[in-house]
């Protein structure tokens, strides 16, 4: 159903050929990429410019993408494996990992280096989680938590509510005393 209802909505919200506001390549042309230095090269910058590395990670990305079709009978679903996939294949569309990330830097300057880390935080926390490390955190403060440190923390989380209200008063003569009271906590 949605591959023959989209096409037909993106074509009746498409505005009149008048109506569209198109960019003007002569007057804003895209920034010139980055050429590879022929002096020296650092190790950072051979890094930096080595077609090796987007070849190491496309096939990679690829020989992951066919193990888990083949091993999962085609079990790759969701928007997670769009970008990854897209992930891969931009990757491999740029010749240098540099060129990869201005090219996403230019494309979406606001959220590009957002994008660029989102795979590897996302994918820290998946191996942070099949190891099991929430659980064995949690039993950890649970284990090291009594009566001292849960009444010790209240009084901080009061504190912190009390001088963050005085600070943010605008009535000096009565900056709320329900919370200012010195008071017990129960």
């Amino acid at each position: 159903m949605m591959p023959v209802t989209m096409p037909v909505l993106l074509a009746f919200l498409r505005p009149s050929d008048t109506d569209a506001i198109v960019l003007d390549l002569q007057k804003n042309p895209d920034a010139p990429y980055r050429q590879r230095p022929v002096e020296n090269l650092t190790p950072a910058q051979w890094l930096e410019y080595s077609w090796i590395d987007s070849a190491f990670i496309g096939i990679a990305g690829e020989a992951l993408t066919i193990m888990v079709y083949v091993r999962h009978n085609a079990a790759f679903p969701g928007v997670n494996a769009v970008v990854f996939v897209m992930s891969i294949a931009s990757s491999l569309l740029q010749v240098y990992p540099l060129v990869y990330a201005e090219t996403l830097e230019n494309a979406a300057a606001q959220t590009g280096s957002m994008m660029q880390r989102y795979p590897l935080y996302g994918s820290i926390m998946g191996i942070v989680g099949a190891l099991g490390l929430p659980d064995v955190l949690s039993l950890f403060f649970i284990a090291i938590t009594n009566n001292i440190s849960i009444n010790y923390a209240r009084k901080q989380i009061f504190f912190c509510l009390t001088i963050g209200d005085r600070q943010n008063s605008t009535d000096t003569e009565n900056p709320r005393p329900q919370l200012l009271r010195n008071e017990r906590w129960p």
